[in-house]
């Protein structure tokens, strides 16, 4: 053996026991620190809440949920189920998608959001906009309201923008 290949693999060898100290280090000090870490950050009253909780299952075209199911809200008279196809949107035609849709749960009277189904491109983080008005019980306008406030204010920061033919600005591509 080469007195190079030599150092090299003790190099690797102290590099792998290195990491391996360390990592044990890290782990009982961790385990050894009083309270909970998720307490510590999220405070003692923090509760899961599972209606909030946003899933997605990573297929070709992504699927998220969160909230109530379009089942549970169809056996609910306090509830209106909005569907949108969103196959004819210019993003899912780009990717070549042939699937695209989404289906908001809100109550009748206030228009909180109960749940979302989301089913197309970029479903993965969208879903997770819905979780969020879900967990802090906004309403479908409130979430509309923010959503042309992020629009507004990129306008404002240089990104695409177009005239529309009654004079005003609308973001490039956002529908088919």
């Amino acid at each position: 053996m080469t007195p190079l290949l030599k150092l090299i693999l003790i190099r690797l060898g102290l590099g792998v026991l290195t990491l391996f100290v360390v990592s044990l280090v890290v782990f009982f000090a961790t385990q050894a620190l009083p309270g909970d870490p998720a307490r510590s950050i999220l405070g003692q009253d923090a509760a899961y809440d599972p209606r909030a909780t946003a899933s997605v299952a990573f297929t070709e075209t992504p699927l998220g949920a969160v909230g109530m199911a379009a089942e549970e809200a169809e056996a609910r008279d306090d509830v209106k189920i909005v569907s949108n196809d969103m196959s004819g949107w210019f993003t899912t035609r780009r990717l070549g998608l042939t699937h695209a849709a989404a289906k908001v749960m809100r109550e009748k009277g206030s228009g909180k959001l109960l749940g979302a189904h989301v089913l197309g491109a970029n479903a993965e983080e969208v879903i997770n906009v819905f979780a969020l008005a879900v967990r802090n019980g906004l309403t479908a306008d409130q979430v509309a309201d923010a959503a042309e406030r992020v629009a507004r204010s990129s306008r404002h920061e240089g990104l695409s923008s177009s005239r529309a033919d009654d004079g005003r600005e609308e973001l490039s591509g956002t529908h088919g």
